[in-house]
């Protein structure tokens, strides 16, 4: 709501990992990230539903808000800093961009 209202286009969501893996990178050491994604593909990917106390890299509500209003958002690791720092100077960086 707060996005469609003051018309934002760009997200940032920081989490505990770099981004989105094609399985959990916690669970799995051969993990592999995945850099850029449509909000289509997330959908069918992490089969966004709204079941109780399902654990998904991005809120299914916020997916469903995010694909309407065509936001871009960008999943980075919030520990590390310096990844952070190259996305907002444009350079390249470790996570996942949704658009």
């Amino acid at each position: 709501a707060f996005a469609k209202k003051y018309g934002i286009k760009n997200i940032i969501n920081l989490t505990d990992v770099a981004g989105f893996y094609d399985r959990d990178p916690k669970r799995f050491r051969n993990a592999k990230p995945i850099s850029r994604m449509t909000w289509p593909e997330f959908r069918r990917q992490f089969k966004a539903s709204r079941t109780p106390g399902r654990e998904l890299p991005f809120d299914a509500a916020a997916a469903i808000a995010a694909w309407r209003l065509r936001i871009k958002v960008i999943i980075l690791c919030g520990y590390d800093l310096k990844s952070f720092q190259n996305f907002l100077a444009g350079k390249s960086f470790r996570g996942t961009t949704i658009s």
